[in-house]
């Protein structure tokens, strides 16, 4: 989920030939990845129903990729801290600023 979200945001943003977008993809070949397991898709669930109870909507994909972070106590680097950081024990770190 998290390869396809950087492969959508740096096609959306940049050429193929432009360095920032080689930039990405060269980071994408270096990311280690984590599936969504049983365990996070039921952990994913339940935070969205949380949410949702609370009034506060966020994408099913962020919310599985938290999930998926969270299950492997990784810590999700994002541009969009303030997004993420109203979930619950999840470390979010922001690589821009």
């Amino acid at each position: 989920m998290s390869v396809f979200e950087l492969t959508y945001g740096a096609s959306l943003n940049f050429s193929p030939d432009d360095v920032r977008y080689e930039k990405v993809i060269g980071l994408i070949t270096e990311m280690r990845m984590f599936a969504l397991t049983g365990k996070s898709a039921r952990r994913a669930g339940s935070s969205k129903a949380s949410f949702k109870d609370r009034g506060m909507i966020l994408q099913d994909m962020d919310i599985m990729i938290a999930a998926i972070c969270l299950e492997n106590k990784g810590t999700l680097v994002t541009h969009n801290k303030k997004h993420f950081e109203r979930i619950k024990g999840l470390k979010v770190e922001d690589w821009v600023d």
